[in-house]
């Protein structure tokens, strides 16, 4: 149960710096 939930965690932090990665580009390529 701990190492699942440990996994989860950060699975859910890698995926929020990833979305934050891709929103970034996205917004660059808009401005530019």
């Amino acid at each position: 149960g701990r190492g699942m939930y440990y996994g989860s965690y950060t699975f859910s932090e890698t995926w929020n710096i990833g979305i934050l990665l891709l929103f970034t580009v996205m917004a660059t390529a808009f401005m530019g």
